[in-house]
């Protein structure tokens, strides 16, 4: 993956992201198939790197964390689609 676009305007193949809280709890929470997908549905479309989402994952107990996602790395095309793959960094 490089750090920049691929040239055409379909969908990524990979968009890399870096996350801020990177705790283990976070992790444990974004890397959760029902949370990607929300991901890719909420953020689909025009993608460049230093784009920033501010998401929320549950802490339980009602209390929530803020997340960052900041994309540091987009593969394959431009945009965020059903088929593009979310790392994290």
């Amino acid at each position: 993956m490089t750090d920049r676009q691929a040239p055409d305007s379909g969908d990524a193949d990979a968009v890399r992201v870096a996350v801020d809280p990177d705790t283990e709890h976070v992790r444990d929470a974004v890397t959760d198939p029902t949370f990607s997908r929300y991901l890719q549905r909420v953020h689909e479309g025009s993608v460049v790197v230093g784009d920033t989402w501010t998401e929320f994952v549950n802490d339980g107990c009602g209390s929530q964390t803020s997340v960052s996602f900041r994309v540091v790395a987009v593969e394959g095309g431009t945009r965020v689609g059903p088929g593009t793959d979310l790392e994290l960094d």
